[in-house]
């Protein structure tokens, strides 16, 4: 709930619950007082290089156990790790999003990546985050 009474908008609950599922008991919780909850795996697209660094381990861990899960959280991250090219407006934002990865964390991205490549559906999407920045900038050499 967004409380506006002291002028600035202050949310007032959670922000987020971490596996919304039926068990989980904050979600029992939400749901006794009405709560709406929305499942929104979009989140990356707003998260500073910091956020971005220390939440997008969690991000890619979960399409890598179930990679055909109906949920839209594989494909936003893979979406998440494609800058798109150097022309596109938001480039440099989101080429910003990088910026804290260390050699390791690169490489992770790109066998990330690299897994869902050949993927029916998302293969398309891994390339393109592959050809748009992660071969060649530190991540691994173009195979």
């Amino acid at each position: 709930m967004t409380d506006w009474s002291l002028g600035p908008p202050f949310e007032v609950g959670a922000g987020w619950i971490h596996g919304p599922d039926p068990d989980n008991p904050i979600r029992r919780l939400a749901d006794e007082v009405g709560a709406m909850l929305i499942r929104n795996y979009a989140a990356p697209a707003f998260f500073s290089a910091a956020a971005f660094r220390y939440y997008m381990p969690a991000f890619m861990g979960w399409p890598l156990d179930q990679p055909d899960s109906p949920e839209y959280v594989v494909e936003a991250t893979i979406r998440a790790f494609d800058p798109g090219g150097p022309a596109d407006e938001l480039y440099p934002f989101l080429v910003s999003k990088f910026a804290l990865f260390d050699a390791a964390q690169r490489r992770a991205v790109t066998l990330f990546l690299d897994a869902f490549a050949d993927d029916d559906e998302l293969g398309g999407l891994a390339r393109a985050a592959l050809r748009n920045h992660w071969y060649g900038a530190g991540g691994a050499d173009t195979p």
